[in-house]
């Protein structure tokens, strides 16, 4: 990408206040996960004469059920929970524009084999499939979760990339490439696969905002033993192994990882309707 192209894109994300703060929340996201731990130790041991501590300039978030600092719980916890998300939209996006793609261009008995398989996929509830993979395999890796949390999502991607390819292959320049003897799979990824790039983009978020809920939804019923700091097993200890959310004085450990969990999902939701603004014109 050249020079000019990097400041045009960054001039019209300035000038998009939706893409603008969304990006902002995600760039702050993803420092306080690469840098933060850096920064800021984490000390899991004991400290009982802080259980519960309220926030403070020592502890700006308070302190958890053992006297733990929860705001160096949240930075570290960031890592898995950024790590985790965004290898499942990666996933998501890859298998599902590849399948649309070759389902979309190939048609015939191509078509028919790859959307049956996404016909059979999406009648099973997400949410239910996810909780079940993640019991049986039970693993601490982070692309063995990424793909558990995109077991059946790119099946919607795969549908809508399809339905796109239907309404570009019979274009000019699509039969100008089959003229002059251009291969399908290089008029897939070559010709077609650039103009699907914004929407795909735009898919991915929605794919990585998806993953977020699953992924603490799973840390919070415990199905996923990876990390004792991803939020959503912080949410778990609160609410239903130390009983904070019971106590008055420590409803701050409940409150700290959802409010930080909101927040990413806002600064994804507020980026990928932001990057709909700039990308599809029938919008303004």
């Amino acid at each position: 990408m050249k020079l000019n192209e990097i400041k045009n894109i960054l001039t019209i994300l300035v000038e998009n206040k939706r893409a603008l703060v969304g990006s902002i929340i995600i760039l702050s996201f993803i420092v306080m996960a690469v840098i933060g731990p850096l920064l800021v130790p984490l000390d899991l041991n004991p400290k009982f004469n802080q259980v519960y501590a309220p926030p403070s300039l020592a502890h700006p978030l308070g302190c958890d059920y053992i006297g733990v600092d929860i705001l160096s719980e949240i930075i570290w916890g960031a890592r898995d929970v950024l790590l985790i998300v965004f290898i499942a939209g990666i996933i998501t996006v890859v298998i599902g524009s590849i399948t649309g793609l070759i389902s979309g261009y190939f048609g015939g008995i191509v078509d028919l084999f790859l959307n049956t398989l996404v016909d059979i996929v999406l009648t099973i509830p997400g949410l239910p499939l996810v909780i079940v993979l993640a019991g049986l395999i039970q693993t601490r890796d982070p692309i063995s979760i990424g793909l558990i949390l995109s077991a059946n999502s790119w099946a919607w991607l795969a549908r809508a990339i399809r339905s796109q390819v239907f309404s570009i292959r019979e274009r000019e320049f699509i039969e100008a490439s089959k003229a002059m003897g251009i291969g399908k799979l290089n008029i897939v990824f070559g010709d077609i696969l650039p103009i699907l790039m914004p929407y795909i983009g735009i898919n991915f978020l929605f794919a990585v905002v998806q993953a977020l809920y699953a992924s603490v939804a799973l840390f919070f019923i415990g199905v996923l033993p990876f990390s004792t700091v991803h939020w959503g097993t912080m949410l778990n200890i609160a609410m239903q192994v130390s009983g904070a959310i019971f106590v008055p004085y420590a409803r701050h450990y409940v409150i700290a990882p959802i409010i930080f969990i909101v927040l990413l999902q806002v600064g994804l939701v507020l980026f990928s309707y932001g990057i709909e603004d700039i990308f599809n014109p029938r919008l303004k």
